[in-house]
């Protein structure tokens, strides 16, 4: 396994229950029973601001020219008030419109053309062909899911076209729902906005998400993150449900040191959820490891006696499986393995 290691306050045995929580993630995403809801921490190695750093972005905005406090008083500030309620000032300045705000958004998120970072691509590499996912949820403005999934599989969901989620998986694509909805049209950020009954359908569809996954996991927030703490709110019942059922729910993010680890663990448990303390990068990565070096054995020897093979004849359906297909031969495998089982072989 390549070397992903946990933060050194992470005990044996604790480590161990950590490697426990992968290989229950690992299996759900072989089943076809793993959903991921993204957060900023996930496009912050693409040079993207997590929610203290916009805060800072936008309030260079509402102190302009000579009155613009220092970099020290900009962060200070915006520890001191919400985000969400920063906008809302920045966007309900005299002169200024909602276009406005989405023009500065707009040079925050997606005019420095930022490109996907290694933990999108270790992400990515996860997916497989069939794609082992249905939708990819996530609260971020930005572009980088679809960006590394590709045009062949990505299509963008907001409330304006959600009713077309089942179409558009019939047709070989994977929906990036965007739960704040994208700056391409109608999208919520500000205080009155967040928490509101605006999207509906989008949703509707974690909802459901959150009743069938096995494993659900956040990725790139914080405790103080307004996007979970809302979605923690409007969901609580189904995450209460999902530990009485037992599904999993899981939390990943990178503490800051041992003390924080130490509470929000405590914390996340209550909220029925484990922490796994790893970036995003470092997740896929030994998530990765987890899934090539501990399922793939035993999917082998699975389709070896379904397809009544040896091992040089195995090898050769693997390669032949791969080129016609063009996937890799891990791809070829697992493909071989789903496609016998659902023959019912």
């Amino acid at each position: 396994m390549a070397a992903t290691n946990y933060p050194t306050f992470v005990g044996v045995a604790e480590a161990n229950q950590l490697d426990q929580a992968l290989d229950r993630i690992a299996q759900a995403l072989v089943d076809r029973r793993a959903q991921f809801l993204f957060g900023a921490g996930m496009s912050h190695g693409s040079n993207l601001p997590l929610g203290s750093d916009l805060a800072v972005a936008l309030l260079r905005r509402f102190f302009p020219g000579m009155n613009t406090p220092s970099d020290e008083r900009l962060k200070t500030l915006a520890v001191e008030f919400p985000l969400e309620s920063i906008v809302y000032a920045v966007e309900q300045k005299p002169g200024l419109k909602r276009d406005d705000l989405t023009r500065v958004l707009r040079e925050i998120f997606i005019n420095p053309n930022p490109a996907p970072n290694e933990g999108h691509h270790a992400f990515m590499s996860l997916l497989g062909v069939p794609p082992r996912i249905s939708a990819v949820f996530t609260t971020n403005y930005d572009t980088l899911l679809e960006q590394v999934l590709g045009p062949d599989f990505a299509v963008a969901i907001t409330e304006k076209n959600a009713t077309n989620i089942d179409q558009e998986r019939d047709g070989g694509k994977i929906p990036v729902i965007y739960l704040r909805g994208n700056l391409d049209g109608d999208y919520e950020i500000t205080e009155r906005e967040i928490g509101s009954e605006k999207f509906r359908l989008l949703h509707e569809e974690l909802k459901i998400a959150l009743h069938r996954a096995d494993a659900f996991v956040f990725v790139g927030y914080s405790l103080s993150d307004i996007d979970f703490r809302q979605i923690y709110r409007r969901f609580l019942d189904q995450l209460k449900d999902r530990k009485a059922t037992g599904k999993t729910t899981y939390f990943v993010s990178p503490p800051k040191d041992e003390f924080s680890y130490t509470l929000g663990k405590a914390i996340w448990q209550l909220r029925q959820a484990e922490w796994i303390p790893l970036d995003s990068k470092s997740f896929f990565t030994r998530l990765n490891d987890v899934v090539k070096n501990r399922f793939l054995a035993d999917i082998t020897a699975e389709v070896k006696k379904k397809y009544a093979v040896n091992d040089t004849e195995m090898k050769a359906l693997i390669e032949r499986t791969a080129k016609l297909w063009r996937m890799d031969t891990q791809d070829a495998l697992l493909f071989l393995y789903e496609a016998r089982s659902r023959i019912g072989g």
